[in-house]
């Protein structure tokens, strides 16, 4: 996957794992209200998952931020 904003926001290991979870959910949830439950959690981890300065409403990249797992965030979402 080749996206330089994407890169710039997102580590590799947690673009492959955000892609991958994505993939899974167009592929195994039926479209429908559960599905888009699904697409909420997912856009809901987005912000922890980058380098966007967590309590920040502007595009500010935090040198500090700490990794956090794209499915554990998934699952506590």
């Amino acid at each position: 996957m080749q996206n330089e904003r994407i890169h710039y926001w997102f580590k590799i290991q947690q673009t492959e794992d955000l892609y991958r979870l994505l993939t899974a959910i167009k592929k195994k949830v039926p479209k429908g209200k559960y599905r888009n439950f699904f697409f909420v959690a997912f856009s809901n981890i987005l912000k922890r998952s980058s380098k966007w300065l967590t309590k920040s409403i502007k595009p500010t990249i935090d040198k500090q931020k700490k990794d956090y797992p794209v499915l554990n965030t998934f699952k506590g979402q």
